[in-house]
Parts: structure tokens; C-alpha cells; sequence
């Protein structure tokens, strides 16, 4: 065995961590506190600390426990880790396996410790069914908890009205009530607040006891199920109770590192300091500049107040490491955000001495091009702003600065409705550059969704529209539908073997609902009931009663021998089988709404989008389609795994689908601050919101606009405080601190060039900080940039290698390249009879073209 140190390892990988970075990688004795700026290379450290623990000093990879912020980071530290351990292994021919080790968000990792035999507990080693964001959303929203809770709790005529008043909600829509109660009962489960306590409140608060009273219910109701069942914020509690009960749990893991810790919340701390208890081994790295997460219940005390929580409830005080050197940035841009940040005040109103953040940071740059990186333009109308913004990067497009519209970002404090947005994408667009900019509107707006459902409707039909309540939110979905329709029209009629294959779906389901009014009129000539129990002689008369009066489908499935050995073989078990259970069984379709999906991704329409992501000219259609099957796929999961001729005809089907389903999604507008992993397409220039941004880094940073704070109250903030324990922002400024840590973000993605719009005329108004520096000069005009004096934007130099695996990658490549693309690529849903639709319909198609292309470029 080769004999090696860290240094000789850092040597191999070309890392050169500064002093800051090392002391951070090697300090593994008791707790750590990492204050880590932009651009510090904290994910470096990150995974060197734990290359350290397991490579130099023995640590089993399963005794530690690593969280992170969300899965596709958790996805990045396991391959970077194993990139970083391989070549340990290289030189110390020894196997590290971390297989088992914990790498994950706190969700996951609650899920594992509570099926981990290793915690020793009287508890089932059982998960509860898990509801998602989503799930929980349908929950609420349900006859089974909010119908059932106003008739149970007798809420009054008026408690959407006084749910609004209280909590803030936008309207009184059911979509807007479900979204404000769900905000509350994930804060009051995460703060473990005594529900009891609100309910009987001191100051007799009628509507925050009746906000108690529902919350209870809501427990309760989870608790009733067949099967227990608890949301995500419930199941950091589950997660708790199970390292409460164990007597263990504080032996498990010798060593607890957090990332992201300024976004954890009130259970997540109390979690991560049990299980670090014994070994007093615990690391946080954040930044509490950096905390966005407070509409999640993110507690950004946790982190700024972490020496002092550590020493009260470990009764160790931790080492501080302030990694400040930024590697992302060029100077100025590093100047600017940190003069910014420091605009604030942060000082505590009673304390002398302490402040509401971290304010010896340093940042500093590495980078020493002190040339113009942060640029404003003259204040003007926005339409006039963002044509200069838009020429200046059709600019840096052309003479090479940028490479691609993909390195340019928009960021937004918000999305959705918003007038800036859609005037950028108008001055991009008259110019010829693409944008990509799903949460701006609706997603189900956009040209894929349009007219991929369209065609769905086009197949199974829609609901008719009572026009007594065709208003609001009802109409705008049923105009919605009615484009998707007139699209998928337009679609056919182009597209004459689509037209071939629907007007041969359509034969189909109409044989299938045909089939089933054959076998109702059987049973009701015969009087048999759905319930009613099969046997061997009731189900031959069924046969031969419908002999030749089912389509040769439906006549095929009847007469098929497995179904005759399976009922005898029942039977003769003891198994009672009704006519409910055998209709379904010949009257239902063989393939679902993935499998359509994935046929009609082999026509013209959608052919061409795999085209134009697989040759890198355009991505932001494909993520869209993506999406889609991730819709598709939760409907068949929790509504119809088959769809029936009984759902067809009794309109069952389209209701729930149309209606029920995506009414509520098309409703509900998914937040703009939603957690999820925006794609980052290729050929257009991404509108997102700061939120969104986070973790990103992007060579041209654009802030779309930059309003003042609104002076609104926390109302969701407000109503927890009283129930809270410790030091906590002022409510009174929350929102300001809120903001100038979401600009603080939105200022550091940037690498090379940012950019601060500056509008002027009735309405305009901009944050009081931005305007000072505006007015004073402190910022060069952009039409002042001279583009041929930038530096270029370099190519991403990825610090960590993608690991493969022969089975999962090179396999699946070989197999099909497009189905490579599509699944591990952009995350497409996979459909169960995908291989075969893709064989026969996409992949063949494509690849005749792709051949085609390669014949003409050796002509």
C-alpha cells in the first residue's frame, strides 16, 4: 500500500486549497463553523473534509451523516466524492465504498434513519405513506379534510374571508385558501408548536383558534388513514421521534456535516445537534447573507446564532473558519455586492455588541481585473432599458464574449404576472434571441404543454362547460382548454400519419366504451350487479352471450385462455372474483397517458424538438416536455393506472383528468419560489427568480428590476412568534433584511459582467440603495462598455468529474442514445411500454435522420 498524505492527494487532483479552505478540510475534532461567501469553493471543502475523515483517518463512509439542500446537490457530492475517492484508491489500492453512506436532503435521510435497523427503538420499522408537495396540496384541498372540516368544525360562512385577512392569502379562491393553510401547518409542524396553545390562545382570538382547530383536525385526519400517513414537514418530526426513542441514535454517526445550514429550520436543528451529541462532531456551512428560505420556515438564526446554540446544547464552543476568498467573480462585481450587503444596518436593537449577521466576513477576490463589470443604463422607460440590455448582449453574442444565450441570466424578485418580465422577453425576441421562462407564466401556457394535452383532449374529449360558473379562474382554465384544442386541430391537419394514428386511437376507445355498453346491457338484461361473485358457468354464459357483439379487441380479451385458467385457478383457491373485477380486467386499455405521450412524441411536432436539444441548438422546449411526463406520471400514480370503458363512458375519466386534475394544477400557479432544480437550457437566455438562482453562476448576470420593499407584514411570522423560544429578527424588519439577502444572491451569481437596470417615468421606483449609487455616479453606463475589452467567458472547468456507471450509462447508451438523452439528460418519466414505443416510433425515426445528416456532411 502506497504510503500518502492529503497534501500529496491535493497534488493529484490539482487542488490548491488556500489557508482558509485547508484548516476547514483538516479541523475534524468537535464542532466547526463554516461562514462560507459566493464563489469559496465550499462544496470543495466540503467533500475534501469528508475524502479526509474517510481516506487519512479511518472514518467508515456509514458514520457519516452529510446533508444538503436539495437532491440534485446531494446527487453531486455522491459523484464527486467517488470521482475524489477513486483516485485515493488509485494510490492507496484500498476500496472505499459509500454505498451506504448518508448523502441527502434531511428528507431523505429522515426516511432512511427511521428503516435503519441500526437504530435501536420499539418503533415498526415501517415508512408512512409520504405525502408530497403536491399530494399534500390535493389533500387539503379534498371533501376528505376541508369539506369534512367545515361541517366537523362548523366553520362559519365568512372563514375564507377571515383565512384571508389573517394569513395573507391573495383571494378567497379555494386554490388560495388550501396554499395559506398548508404555509401555516408546515410552520406550526416544524417549530413543533403546541397546537393546543393557539387554540386556546390568552388573547381569545377567535380566528387563530379556529387556524388551531384546524391544523388539529388536519393531524388527525392524517392520522385516520388506512395507512399512516404524514407530509414532509411531519416527517422531519417522525424523523425526531424515532432518535428520541432510540437509545442510540447520539452513537451512530462520529461525524454530522450540514451545507446550507442558514436555510434549516426550528426541527431540522434540534435533529442534526441529537445526532451530534455524543461526538460533539458536527460542521455547518452556510451563509446567512444567502438565507432565502424564510416562506419554508427556514430559521436564518440557526446559523447566524450557531456558537451560541452549539455551546448551550453541546456545551462545546465551536471553531469559527470564514472562507472569503471569492473564485467566481471578477473584483468589482465582488466589491459591489459587499459594499452592498453592508448598506443595511444589522445591529441588534438591544444588545450592544451584536448584530443579525455575520459582519466579519472580508470577501475578498481573487480575481485582480478591477475593468467594468457592474454597469447601470440611463434611467428611462423600461421597454427603452431593456432594448439597450438586449443589444448589448446581441453584442457580446456576436463577438464571442459569450458563447452562448444560455450564459446570460435574468433574475427577478418575482415571476409570475410580472409586466418587466414580459417586456425583456419582447426586447430579446425582436432581436432574435430566445428565452426560456416557464414560471413567468403558467407553465400548461407554454407551446408543449398547449400541444401535447391538446391532443389528449382531442382523443378523450372534455367536460362541458356549464356556463353558470364560466367566470374567473374557471373561465380562464376553459379558454385554456379550448386553445389546446384549436392547436391540436392544426397539428392534425399538418401532419398526415398523426391524423392516421389518432383517427386510429379514437376507433379504439370508441370500441372500448362500445364493448362496455354491450356488457352493461348484458347484466342489466340479466340483473347482475357489479359486486355480484363470478364462476366458472356465469362467466361461460358471459361469453357466450357476447360472442361477435365485441369488437375484436374486447372479443380477443374475452375468449383469451390465461383469463379462463386464472379464474379457475382463483376459484379453486377460494378467491371470490366479481363481474367489477373481471370487466376491468377485458375492458380496459393496454397502455396509459405515458405510453400516448411517448407515441406521440414519434410525430412531426415533437420529433423535432429531440432534434434540436440533441444538436444543442434548443433546449427549452425539451425540459417542457420533461415536465410533462412528470404530470402525467402523478396522475396515473394516484388517479388511473388503467383507464376503463366504464371511466370512458361514464365520463368519469375526462372529469378527474380535465377538471379535477389539471384545473387545480392550472389554478393552484406553482410559486415562483418553488424548490426545484431549474434546467438551464442551451440557446436562450433563462428568466428566473433569485430563489431560483441560488447555487448558480452565470458569466452575464442581468437583474430584470429591482423594486424597493414592500412594506408588508410577515402576517405567517407574526402569528408563530408568541410561540417561539430564542432571539429572533424584529418583525418590523424582516421584509427589509428578506430583500437585501434575496439581492445579495442575485448580485453574486454574476462572473464577468452585471448588469442594473435603471427605470425611470410614473410608476418606476427602485430600491433605495441601488438609487443612491445610481445617483451618485458610482456605477458606468452600460453603452460605456466596450465589449472587445472583456474578458471571454471561460468554459466551466468542472472541479469534480461525472462518474458513469457501465450499467446505468454506458448500457443504457448503447441500448439508445435518445433514450439515454431523454431519461438521464433531462429526466423524462419513463412509460412502461417506452423501449418499445421508442424502438418503433422516436428512435428509428430520428436515427434515419441522423444517419441522413452524416451521409450529407461526407458528400
Amino acid at each position: 500500500m502506497s504510503i500518502i498524505s492529503i497534501e500529496d492527494l491535493f497534488i493529484k487532483s490539482g487542488f490548491n486549497p488556500n489557508k482558509a479552505q485547508e484548516e476547514a478540510i483538516k479541523n475534524i475534532d468537535g464542532p466547526l463553523y463554516i461562514v462560507a461567501g459566493p464563489g469559496s469553493g465550499k462544496t470543495r471543502v466540503l467533500l475534501w473534509r469528508c475524502v479526509n475523515l474517510i481516506v487519512f483517518h479511518d472514518i467508515n463512509p456509514e458514520e457519516i451523516f452529510l446533508s444538503t439542500f436539495t437532491e440534485k446537490a446531494a446527487e453531486q457530492l455522491k459523484a464527486g466524492l467517488t470521482s475524489l475517492l477513486a483516485l485515493a484508491t488509485a494510490e492507496t489500492k484500498k476500496y472505499y465504498d459509500i454505498s451506504n453512506m448518508y448523502v441527502g436532503t434531511v428528507h431523505s435521510l429522515c426516511q432512511r434513519f427511521i428503516l435503519d435497523k441500526r437504530f435501536k427503538n420499539d418503533l415498526k420499522k415501517k415508512l408512512p405513506i409520504i405525502l408530497q408537495e403536491i399530494d399534500q396540496y390535493f389533500y387539503v384541498s379534498s371533501n376528505k379534510f376541508l369539506g369534512r372540516a367545515e361541517s366537523v368544525l362548523r366553520l362559519s360562512d365568512t372563514y375564507k374571508e377571515e383565512i384571508k385577512e389573517y394569513l395573507g392569502a391573495r383571494s378567497i379562491s379555494k386554490n388560495a385558501i388550501v396554499n395559506s393553510l398548508i404555509s401555516l401547518f408546515n410552520r406550526f409542524s416544524e417549530e413543533c408548536i403546541d397546537v393546543d396553545r393557539v387554540i386556546n390562545n390568552p388573547e381569545g382570538d377567535e380566528t387563530l383558534s379556529m387556524l388551531g382547530k384546524l391544523y388539529k383536525f388536519y393531524i388527525e385526519s392524517l392520522r385516520n388513514e388506512p395507512r399512516q400517513t404524514i407530509d414532509l414537514s411531519l416527517l422531519q418530526q417522525f424523523g425526531y421521534k424515532v432518535l428520541c426513542e432510540s437509545y442510540n441514535s447520539e452513537k451512530i454517526f462520529k461525524h454530522i456535516i450540514i451545507d446550507e445550514y442558514q436555510d434549516t429550520n426550528n426541527i431540522q436543528e434540534k435533529i442534526f445537534l441529537k445526532l451530534a451529541n455524543k461526538f460533539k462532531n458536527i460542521c455547518v456551512v452556510g451563509d446567512d447573507d444567502q438565507s432565502l428560505y424564510r416562506f419554508r420556515g427556514a430559521t436564518v438564526e440557526n446559523f447566524v446564532q450557531f456558537d451560541i446554540r452549539c455551546k448551550d446544547n453541546l456545551g462545546v464552543e465551536p471553531k469559527k473558519i470564514k472562507l472569503n476568498i471569492n473564485y467566481r467573480s471578477r473584483k468589482n462585481i465582488v466589491d459591489y455586492y459587499t459594499n452592498f450587503i453592508e448598506k443595511e444596518n444589522w445591529a441588534h436593537e438591544a444588545l450592544n455588541g451584536r448584530y443579525y449577521r455575520n459582519v466579519d466576513k472580508n470577501i475578498k477576490a481573487h480575481s485582480t481585473d478591477s475593468g467594468i463589470s457592474v454597469v447601470t443604463t440611463v434611467g428611462e422607460s423600461p421597454d427603452k432599458v431593456y432594448r439597450e440590455i438586449a443589444l448589448k448582449v446581441k453584442e457580446m453574442l456576436d463577438k464571442e464574449v459569450i458563447s452562448d444565450p444560455s450564459e446570460v441570466a435574468v433574475l427577478f424578485t418575482y415571476l409570475k404576472g410580472n409586466k418587466n418580465a414580459s417586456k425583456l422577453r419582447t426586447a430579446f425576441e425582436n432581436i432574435g434571441i430566445e428565452v426560456y421562462a416557464p414560471r413567468a407564466g403558467r407553465f400548461f401556457d407554454n407551446s408543449e404543454p398547449v400541444d401535447m394535452f391538446g391532443l389528449i383532449f382531442y382523443l378523450f374529449g372534455t367536460p362541458e362547460i356549464d356556463e353558470r360558473f364560466n367566470v374567473g379562474k374557471h373561465k380562464e382554465f376553459n379558454d385554456w382548454i379550448q386553445q389546446c384544442l384549436f392547436s391540436a386541430e392544426n397539428i392534425i391537419a399538418e401532419d398526415y400519419e398523426l391524423q392516421c394514428f389518432i383517427d386510429k386511437t379514437i376507433f379504439e376507445l370508441d370500441n372500448l366504451k362500445n364493448d362496455y355498453f354491450e356488457i352493461l346491457r348484458y347484466m342489466e338484461n340479466y340483473k347482475i350487479s357489479l359486486d355480484d361473485q363470478i364462476n366458472k358457468k356465469s362467466f361461460e354464459n358471459l361469453k357466450a352471450a357476447l360472442n361477435n357483439k365485441l369488437s375484436e379487441t374486447g372479443q380477443k380479451e374475452l375468449n383469451k385462455k390465461s383469463l379462463g385458467k386464472i379464474i379457475e385457478k382463483k376459484i379453486n383457491e377460494g378467491i371470490n372474483l366479481n363481474y367489477r373485477w373481471l370487466i376491468t380486467r377485458i375492458n380496459s386499455l393496454d397502455w396509459n397517458l405515458l405510453d400516448l405521450f411517448y407515441q406521440l412524441c414519434g410525430f412531426e411536432r415533437f420529433k423535432n424538438i429531440f432534434d434540436d436539444a440533441e444538436n444543442g441548438i434548443d433546449e427549452g422546449p425539451i425540459y417542457n416536455l420533461s415536465n410533462i411526463t412528470n404530470y402525467l406520471h402523478f396522475f396515473i400514480e394516484h388517479n388511473f393506472g388503467l383507464i376503463t370503458g366504464q371511466a370512458l363512458c361514464e365520463g368519469t375519466f375526462e372529469r378527474v383528468f380535465v377538471t379535477s386534475y389539471l384545473g387545480a394544477l392550472y389554478k393552484r400557479e406553482e410559486g415562483d419560489y418553488e424548490i426545484k432544480d431549474e434546467p438551464i437550457p442551451k440557446g436562450r437566455v433563462s428568466f428566473l427568480t433569485i430563489h431560483q438562482a441560488k447555487g448558480l453562476e452565470f458569466p452575464v448576470v442581468i437583474l430584470g428590476a429591482v423594486p424597493p420593499v414592500m412594506n408588508n407584514e410577515n402576517k405567517l411570522e407574526a402569528l408563530v412568534r408568541p410561540y417561539l423560544n430564542g432571539e429572533y429578527e424584529p418583525l418590523n424588519k424582516i421584509a427589509h433584511f428578506d430583500r437585501m439577502r434575496s439581492y445579495y444572491v442575485a448580485l453574486s451569481r454574476a462572473e464577468i459582467l452585471l448588469i442594473i437596470p435603471n427605470f425611470r417615468g410614473l410608476g418606476q421606483r427602485i430600491h433605495p440603495y441601488f438609487k443612491d449609487d445610481i445617483a451618485n455616479a458610482r456605477l458606468p453606463l452600460i453603452q460605456s462598455l466596450d465589449v472587445d475589452l472583456m474578458p471571454k467567458a471561460s468554459k466551466k472547468d468542472e472541479t469534480i468529474a461525472k462518474v458513469y456507471s457501465y450499467t446505468a450509462d454506458y448500457l443504457a447508451y448503447s441500448d439508445c442514445p435518445r433514450k439515454y438523452m431523454i431519461y438521464k439528460k433531462y429526466n423524462f418519466v419513463p412509460a412502461r411500454t417506452t423501449i418499445t414505443f421508442f424502438g418503433s416510433l422516436v428512435h428509428k425515426t430520428l436515427e434515419d435522420i441522423h444517419n441522413y445528416y452524416i451521409e450529407m456532411r461526407s458528400i
